[in-house]
């Protein structure tokens, strides 16, 4: 289950829904806490993953930057585990 949210973390831009447009984030600024709803309607927060590693990946079917950019980032997730820490 834990793989699955931080599958769908990564893939959050393509589920996301009720951000405000408006909002504006430099590099360092604090995201919102609320990013939207997985594929299964089930809201996600930030709060709810604090102390571990989150990588929000915004991509698209269609991007090819983006599709080579996720063997990369199931790389990341194989080094780090379940747990969100380095495997030994």
């Amino acid at each position: 289950m834990y793989i699955q949210k931080i599958l769908i973390l990564l893939l959050l831009a393509f589920f996301v829904s009720n951000v405000n447009a408006a909002t504006k984030l430099a590099i360092g600024d604090v995201p919102p806490n609320y990013l939207g709803k997985d594929s299964e309607g089930v809201e996600i927060h930030l709060s709810e993953n604090k102390g571990k590693i989150v990588i929000i990946s915004f991509w698209a079917s269609w991007c090819p930057p983006c599709l080579k950019e996720l063997p990369i980032l199931e790389n990341v997730q194989n080094k780090l585990g379940e747990g969100g820490c380095c495997k030994s």
